[in-house]
Order: C-alpha cells, then structure tokens, then sequence
C-alpha cells in the first residue's frame, strides 16, 4: 500500500502498479474526492 500525505490528509492507494490511468475513479466518485497524479520515480 502507498501512502501520500497532503498536509493534514492522507491517500491511499492500495496497488499503485494496476493502475491504468483510465479516470475511471475519478468519474465514478460523487465527492470529486478522487484524482489522478503522476508518480515520482
């Protein structure tokens, strides 16, 4: 599991190597709470 901290807040992100960047997720979540940033590395 990845974790980033912004601030007072956290993300997780369960398995970062399965992501397709699709925004999928970003789409489907009602609180606009979702999105999708590059990886440093």
């Amino acid at each position: 599991m990845k974790t980033f901290f912004h601030g007072p807040n956290k993300a997780y992100v369960v398995r970062p190597e399965d992501c397709h960047a699709c925004g999928l997720c970003v789409a489907a979540c009602p609180e606009k709470a979702v999105r999708l940033i590059p990886l440093r590395g």
